[in-house]
């Protein structure tokens, strides 16, 4: 159950981390349901869908259908697929369609090949097909029945337009806004936007295509966004015209032969491609080579990085790239979103990843001040080939750090979601769930707001509280004046997930 509970916390919140509390509840930013949207609108919002899981990350975009090339294909930005082999050759991820307050949302692994990935225009074009489970390669053509027409004009300013979206990567909302303002292949609207609302339409009242948002900042911000155009003066929308006309289409874009005589390098940058092959042989030109080996002795030399020689936390935090890699490989009880990949290291290799996660808590904890539970407990969940061990040592884990701390709002997010049965010396589980529901008691709760919202998503996992509990305690979080409109957005899904909405 604690996988289940980390993975819709990490994926509604990884985009909203960092959000600004409003310093009132009257929120001068607007995000509605789509339901109160016009009809047109309502209509388009069939061809938009929530993407995640790119390369295995937690971040959390936006991508729509749009007929080009006489077909229905995905649309969203090329930044949202990363700097990695994603643009340049394609990669596996999740499409959720329908995750809106009165829909039924249905995710699909999919695997997506690029036709154009222009980061100078910050566009990605993308085939879609259903992913080999086993493979990650094609299994079928995406099945997608709503596709969006391109604006035969650009916008104007004044004009009425609406960027809808999954901001914070939560439940899909339309902000309404206008044209404020344009120049070039830009344009600037009313409309707010956060992290998780990149790669959204933005859509006139008609129902079309007017452009797609740009990037979000930390915190709402106006939606900056490029005409769906060439970057001549004037030229309609119509086609996104030359910059994705199938003559400009990559030839043959194809995912990497893993046959071929490759670098270093570019194997750990298609890392996802052996991952989902199930091969970690790399043929270089010394020889075969073993990928997780590669990727282990680079993960060794990021620990060894002097921690004064990073400027500032968020360069330490960006600092394991090859760690992360390496860690997707290890899965020994659970599948992992790479079956084919899946390792389970034992004996002294064991002993080297539970080192290397260990460091890199360590180094964490030295960095920031507060413990990291996802390198220590997940390491251990990873590398135990049974799942009832696994649940025992994450939550023996938890409960050990816990209970050499006084309660807190962070320590009781740590203990629900990992160890919500578990009885911790002096953080007994009725005790840390009413000291949860009494937040308003604790001195400056707002500063671990974050924490709250944590708890409130494994109260429901873990069935706490009843329903009727749950229902007001998540109204009781949303209506709280210290709640950021992330906060607010990830209760909302929460709402949704665990039933409250209807």
């Amino acid at each position: 159950m604690h996988r289940i509970a980390v993975t819709w916390i990490l994926l509604c919140l990884a985009a909203c981390q960092g959000t600004p509390a409003p310093a009132q509840s009257t929120l001068p930013y607007v995000f509605d349901d789509v339901a109160t949207a016009p009809p047109a609108v309502q209509a388009a919002a069939k061809a938009i869908v929530r993407i995640s899981g790119i390369d295995g990350g937690s971040g959390v975009a936006t991508g729509f259908f749009a007929r080009v090339g006489g077909i229905c294909r995905l649309l969203t930005n090329n930044h949202v697929l990363g700097a990695g082999q994603c643009p340049k050759q394609g990669c596996v991820i999740s499409l959720t369609r329908d995750y809106r307050r009165d829909g039924y949302s249905k995710t699909d692994r999919v695997l997506v090949v690029p036709r154009v990935a222009r980061a100078d225009l910050d566009i990605a074009l993308l085939d879609v097909w259903y992913a080999d489970t086993q493979t990650g390669g094609p299994a079928g053509p995406y099945e997608q029945e709503v596709c969006l027409d391109l604006a035969p004009t650009d916008p104007v300013p004044g004009e009425d337009i609406f960027v809808v979206g999954h901001p914070a990567g939560c439940l899909m909302k339309s902000a309404p806004g206008q044209i404020v303002e344009q120049a070039g292949d830009w344009f600037v609207t009313s409309a707010y936007i956060l992290p998780g609302n990149s790669g959204s339409p933005v859509i006139g009242s008609d129902g079309a295509v007017r452009g797609i948002v740009h990037h979000s900042e930390v915190g709402p911000t106006l939606a900056r966004a490029r005409t769906l155009r060439t970057s001549t003066q004037g030229t309609p929308v119509q086609a996104i015209a030359q910059a994705i006309a199938p003559d400009a289409w990559s030839k043959g874009a194809e995912l990497l032969d893993l046959t071929a005589v490759t670098t270093a390098d570019d194997a750990v940058a298609g890392n996802f491609v052996y991952l989902a092959a199930g091969v970690r042989t790399m043929q270089l030109q010394t020889g075969p080579a073993d990928l997780l080996d590669e990727l282990a002795q680079r993960c060794d030399a990021e620990i060894a990085k002097d921690l004064q020689s990073f400027a500032t936390v968020e360069a330490f935090d960006a600092s394991y790239p090859d760690c992360n890699s390496a860690w997707r490989w290890i899965s020994c009880a659970l599948p992992g979103p790479w079956p084919a990949g899946r390792h389970c290291p034992s004996g002294s290799e064991k002993a080297a990843w539970l080192e290397r996660a260990n460091a890199l808590a360590d180094r964490h904890l030295a960095m920031h001040g507060v413990e990291n539970l996802g390198w220590r407990v997940s390491a251990q969940v990873a590398l135990e080939p049974d799942a009832d061990a696994a649940a025992f040592f994450a939550r023996s884990t938890v409960t050990q750090i816990a209970a050499s701390q006084p309660l807190s709002l962070r320590v009781a997010s740590w203990l629900l979601p990992w160890a919500a049965d578990e009885i911790v010396p002096d953080h007994g589980q009725d005790d840390v769930i009413g000291y949860v529901l009494n937040y308003p008691a604790i001195a400056h709760y707002e500063v671990d707001f974050s924490a709250l919202v944590t708890c409130a998503w494994a109260l429901g996992n873990h069935k706490l509280l009843s329903q009727a509990q749950l229902v007001r305690f998540l109204d009781q979080l949303r209506a709280d004046d210290r709640a950021d409109v992330g906060d607010r957005l990830s209760l909302e899904a929460a709402r949704y997930h665990f039933g409250g909405l209807w």
